[in-house]
């Protein structure tokens, strides 16, 4: 049980059954190594991160992820790696990272916004949108798609890596505790967490392209889906999008 007392600053975590008691005293101390050298202002947010983390791991019907929701986090960690923390400092572009939080694209930059997919290799052209929804913009907004090539590995190729590697290389180069307990909470709400074992799951990286949805790009949207049509999953060949190409610095320049 929780007690949040907000107007003396107090979390209470009170053990309501011995029989957990084990359990107990490691989130008791996994929530006290987490707000170590924060700032007094910033205990409070960040044991309430971690607690939330807890809740999302406890509940009963959670599983490990899928090999596919395995390659989406994969491809949305190496966009955060290598643009978000090319732009913004660690703390900001953990926060434009807002698929995890249930937000309208994968990352969100003001008017510009970036859905990031993964396919097989670049003998699969093809990417999956999920409604008829997540391609849609308006005349002021800016969106990409940058489509990671991630295929499974056998276990001694030695540039194949998991899930898990690349989770704690990012969680390695964060400053802030506080930074890493936004990071994992994120990862819980996509049902990561460090406890699964992903290591039978290996895969190496191919080509990352970048497209601007504008114009005559192919796609389907909530405005030109026919009335009585809804919940659209389609498939874009991306080899019919050659003429939307973006180069890295394009996109890098619309995130900022």
């Amino acid at each position: 049980m929780v007690y949040d007392y907000k107007h003396t600053s107090t979390l209470a975590i009170i053990l309501r059954s011995n029989s957990m008691e084990d359990f107990f005293y490691r989130v008791a101390l996994d929530i006290v190594h987490s707000i170590q050298g924060l700032s007094k202002d910033a205990i409070r947010a960040a044991a309430i991160l971690r607690l939330q983390r807890w809740s999302a791991f406890l509940k009963p019907t959670r599983a490990r992820l899928s090999r596919e929701e395995q390659k989406g986090l994969i491809a949305e960690l190496m966009f955060l790696q290598r643009f978000a923390f090319e732009v913004y400092s660690q703390g900001e572009a953990l926060a434009h990272w807002a698929g995890p939080d249930a937000g309208r694209r994968d990352f969100e930059f003001g008017q510009t916004f970036v859905e990031v997919k993964s396919k097989r290799d670049s003998a699969s052209p093809a990417i999956l949108i999920s409604s008829e929804m997540q391609l849609n913009k308006n005349e002021s907004e800016r969106l990409f798609l940058c489509v990671v090539e991630l295929s499974e590995s056998m276990e001694d190729n030695p540039k194949a890596f998991t899930v898990s590697d690349l989770v704690r290389e990012i969680k390695m180069c964060l400053v802030s505790p506080f930074d890493i307990a936004m990071f994992e909470k994120k990862l819980a709400n996509v049902g990561y967490f460090d406890e699964d074992d992903y290591s039978a799951d290996r895969w190496t990286e191919g080509e990352t392209s970048i497209f601007e949805v504008r114009g005559e790009f192919p796609r389907i949207t909530s405005e030109n889906c026919p009335a009585g049509i809804m919940k659209v999953k389609y498939q874009i060949d991306l080899s019919c999008c050659q003429d939307y190409l973006a180069n890295e610095d394009s996109l890098l320049g619309a995130m900022g």
